[in-house]
This record gives structure tokens, sequence and C-alpha cells, in this order.
């Protein structure tokens, strides 16, 4: 089995708590250290995964602490901010000198490629494809959601690509139960469906001609697993996932 240090932030969180999940499901050997914000956090990682996952107290803004454990592990996993950009400096600073093959994931949003309101600049029929349109996607302008963050993530691997590959993944509308260990639940659709009770109708936003793609929660988790065995596999280039149908969930 490959034994790999693993750090990941937002681990307490919707999306970080499954991908974690299916980390130690699939990745059983791996040391894995989790940045939470409290005592009482990380004893409830702790216990909920039976010890198998250390913690460490901090936030984003402990970029001394982040630094560190960037500096230990292999594979380097964001959850906890698509826009938090003092922490991917560190972590771009850090990724930089490694002189080990190192991964890390960036989360981000298909908010990257929000439609303007301006009437010149609205396409609601425009449908990126994240692998045809992948150049347009990385060259979104600056103004775009996230687009700061996501452009410091792409440098990363550029200041070092004989040892560091980077990768971002832009979910839609995320829906279903997690398997983490504390946050379960979406914000997205549980608001969606307490606003449409309270005016008592579905509703659209202005005209409702504009689509959002949607993915189950579990289908998020399997894709870092995938990542993170293509690394280890050696077959990872540099990628960037955004509103896909290879995420999207029939039911």
């Amino acid at each position: 089995m490959y034994e790999k240090k693993l750090f990941i932030t937002g681990a307490t969180g919707y999306i970080g708590g499954e991908i974690l999940h299916q980390i130690l499901q699939s990745f059983p050997t791996f040391e894995v250290t989790a940045l939470v914000r409290s005592v009482e956090k990380g004893e409830l990682i702790e216990k909920r995964t039976e010890r198998k996952v250390k913690t460490v107290i901090g936030s984003l803004d402990s970029l001394d602490l982040i630094r560190k454990e960037t500096e230990l592990s292999d594979v380097v996993i964001n959850t906890a901010s698509n826009n938090h950009l003092a922490s991917l400096e560190v972590i771009k600073s850090v990724l930089s000198k490694k002189t080990s093959e190192t991964l890390f994931i960036q989360i981000s949003g298909t908010g990257v490629i929000t439609d303007s309101m301006d009437p010149e600049k609205y396409t609601p029929d425009k449908v990126y494809d994240d692998v045809k349109d992948i150049e347009e996607i990385n060259s979104l302008d600056d103004s775009q959601p996230h687009r700061q963050a996501d452009k410091l993530t792409l440098s990363i691997e550029e200041t070092n690509p004989q040892f560091v590959k980077t990768a971002i993944v832009s979910p839609p509308t995320i829906f279903g139960i997690s398997n983490g260990y504390d946050r379960k639940y979406s914000i997205q659709v549980p608001l969606l469906a307490i606003e449409t009770v309270k005016v008592g109708y579905s509703f659209t936003v202005f005209k409702g001609d504009t689509r959002w793609s949607h993915v189950h929660i579990y289908d998020v988790g399997s894709l870092y697993v995938s990542i993170i065995k293509k690394f280890i596999e050696k077959e990872l280039s540099l990628i960037h996932i955004s509103e896909p149908t290879r995420l999207r969930c029939i039911s």
C-alpha cells in the first residue's frame, strides 16, 4: 500500500468531511493531518475517525502552521475556502521549493463562470466543457468569482513542475447527505427549499433562462480520490474540473 502524508483543511465541513471519509477508506495507510478551528472540533474529528486523523488547531490565517504542514506533506487539500489568498501564497512558497513529488488540490466553484447581468455580456446559452474549453476557463476575467484564487493555484505548478502537480475542483450545486464527521448537509439545496416554502411556489431569478448543474456530494469525494490515485500512479497532469457532465449525478 501507499504510505503518504496528507494535510487537509475544512475537514469538519460538508465537502471536506466527505473527502476525508473517502480518503480514509481508499488510502488506509495515509498519515492524515487535519486543520481545525478548535480543540472541540479536533476531538470530534479524532474520535469519529477512530484516531486515524491527527488534528492541528488553527485557521487559514495560521500561516506558519500551514507552512509547516505543507512542508511535511505529500498531498495537500484545501476545502476550507475558495478565496483565501494569503494561505495560498504560503502554500505556493512551500511547494515552489519542494524536492519530493507533491500534489495540491484547491476547491473552487462554478461561480467562476457565472454570467454577468450586463445585457451585452449575458450569455445564458453558453455551456462550458471542462476539457474543450479549458483554455477559456483558465483565462477568465479577473472580475469573475474565485478567479484570483484560481489564478494563484494555476501558477503554483509552474514554479516547480518537476515535483509539484496541482488540480482545481469546481463543483456546481452540491446535494446529498455527506459521510463527513460534522456538517452533513449542503447550504444550497436546503436554503432553496426553505425559500420556496416561504413564497409558496418554485421561482426563477431574473428571466429564468440560465442553467446551473448539480452534483452529489459522494461524487465530489470520489473525484478527489481519483485525482490522488492518478497522482500516485504518476499520470496526473495539470487539470481543472469546472461545470462537468462527468460530475453530474443522475438519479
